[in-house]
């Protein structure tokens, strides 16, 4: 498991960079341990960066999750 991780991470890191794949797992990171208000935070910097950074697909799937962490709150 911790090799898989380990190999995920710095697949992502080569694919979006250094300071975006930390942006994202900042963003996780908040949400799993359910601070919601700073992981909309950081997944709408997240959303941003893929965007202007040219990864469309990326930025598709950050913004299905944002959405979903906004609908949870308002719950």
């Amino acid at each position: 498991l911790w090799c898989r991780r380990l190999w995920a991470g710095d697949r992502s890191q080569r694919q979006y960079g250094a300071a975006l794949d930390a942006l994202i797992t900042r963003a996780r990171a908040a949400y799993l341990s359910g601070d919601a208000d700073t992981a909309v935070t950081l997944f709408t910097e997240a959303v941003t960066a893929a965007r202007a950074e040219n990864h469309a697909e990326l930025a598709a799937e950050l913004g299905y999750t944002l959405g979903s962490i906004l609908l949870e709150r308002e719950q």
